[in-house]
This record gives structure tokens, C-alpha cells and sequence, in this order.
């Protein structure tokens, strides 16, 4: 795997990529202070997203997202914790479920 990112004084800052050895890009992420913040993607080796993932000072926050052959799953996360985004859910625990070339999408409760 190929990597280029900065440090600054030791500690990770900025962008950082990480790439297949056959030179496509397997992971995208920035940083700040040693810690993640913004956008986290991984690709897959065909170049296909395979998570999104948003973070704030190192923990999961906002709406993240994973991708798989025909569904996308959605979880709302504060400060690292699965939780509700009121904007979307109306229930505690749920996560959404979008599924691609359909017009419908289901919210399941976790357990």
C-alpha cells in the first residue's frame, strides 16, 4: 500500500490518501491535530465508495454512511455514539436502509 501525508511536529495534519498497490486509491482522510476530522472514505478496488464517514476531533458525528451491492445503511452518530438524527428519525436506536434501483427504503430498530 502507498501512503502520503503530512506530519506536523509528529502529529498527523491534512489530507491523507492511501492507494492499492496497483495505484488506485483505497482511502481518503483528513486530519487535524492527530485527530480525524471531516470526511473518511474507503474505496473499494474498483474505485467504488465503500464508506463515508464524518468525523469531529477524532469521533464519529453527522451522518455516516455505508455502501454494499445494493443497500446503503445510514447511522446518525454524536460524538462517537449511534444516536438519532431528529432531522430523519423520529424513534430512538434506528438506522435507515436506502436500497439502489428501487424506490423505497426501510427503517430498522437495533436491538
Amino acid at each position: 500500500m502507498i501512503t502520503k501525508g503530512y506530519f506536523t511536529k509528529g502529529i498527523k495534519e491534512g489530507i491523507w490518501k492511501y492507494w492499492y498497490s496497483d495505484g488506485r486509491l483505497k482511502m481518503s482522510s483528513n486530519w487535524e491535530n492527530g485527530k480525524l476530522n471531516g470526511i473518511y472514505e474507503q474505496y473499494n478496488k474498483a474505485g467504488v465508495t465503500i464508506n463515508r464517514i464524518l468525523y469531529k476531533e477524532g469521533l464519529k458525528n453527522g451522518n455516516c454512511y455505508w455502501y454494499l451491492a445494493d443497500t446503503t445503511i445510514v447511522k446518525y452518530f454524536v460524538n462517537d455514539i449511534e444516536t438519532v438524527n431528529n432531522d430523519v428519525n423520529s424513534e430512538n436506536n434506528i438506522f435507515q436502509l436506502f436500497f439502489k434501483n428501487k424506490n423505497s427504503s426501510d427503517t430498522l430498530k437495533n436491538k
